[in-house]
């Protein structure tokens, strides 16, 4: 499995790369009055409208931290194709190939969070596995 591996508020997350459109700059996002703290906003990519969603307020009640290095990771859901959004990532690294020895042999199965899969040891740091299909359910109500 090829994954895109970020990271916020210093904890290692990572992605499967087919739900990944793009990745982009941190751009401008227009907020929207009245909604909820973890919806930033929304941006203008390739002339549509996409909400953009802060990780980091869901995972650690705070905001992502906004450097030079941040930015927005456009996902789709490989089973649900319009549903386009952009989550906020402090650093993203480039992509890999997860060894299926090491998916098999070192994971965890403990998951804080309803959207994290699964708990990888790589390279000795904690990278957690978002599930984007749980992601999309657990935030469909502001797509």
């Amino acid at each position: 499995m090829m994954i895109l591996p970020f990271k916020i508020d210093e904890a290692n997350y990572c992605i499967n790369i087919d739900n990944v459109v793009e990745v982009i700059p941190f751009v401008r996002i227009t907020p929207i009055p009245k909604s909820s703290e973890h919806l930033k906003g929304l941006i203008n990519f390739r002339g549509s409208l996409i909400p953009v969603f802060d990780l980091a307020y869901y995972l650690k009640q705070h905001y992502a931290n906004i450097y030079l290095s941040t930015r927005i990771i456009v996902v789709r859901d490989t089973e649900t194709p319009e549903i386009e959004f952009g989550i906020i990532s402090e650093v993203v690294s480039e992509t890999f190939s997860l060894d299926s020895n090491l998916h098999e042999e070192k994971i965890n199965s403990y998951t804080a969070h309803p959207f994290i899969d699964k708990v990888f040891l790589i390279d000795f740091e904690l990278v957690h596995l978002v599930n984007l299909k749980k992601l999309v359910s657990t935030i469909e109500n502001y797509l």
